[in-house]
């Protein structure tokens, strides 16, 4: 997963500069392999977003209950 969303930023980046190599054509159109790939990994890159979002939501209520663990303590 976390290759995956690795990939998905690269392609990003190698978009930047152009599609790379034409794998598909449609009339005028080509799509490009970075472009192929980046659409691929959308999803994983997603999902890997939501799962650190949740990681962080769950390490802001613990950081909040060992501050609070540790205020009751100094009473």
């Amino acid at each position: 997963m976390c290759a995956g969303n690795e990939l998905w930023f690269s392609m990003v980046y190698l978009l930047h500069f152009g599609e790379g190599p034409g794998v598909i054509t449609y009339d005028a159109y080509t799509i490009g392999l970075w472009r192929i790939i980046l659409y691929a990994v959308t999803p994983i890159m997603a999902l890997k977003q939501i799962i650190s979002l949740i990681h962080l939501y769950t390490a802001a209520l613990d950081m909040a209950a060992i501050d609070e663990a540790e205020r009751a303590r100094q009473k």
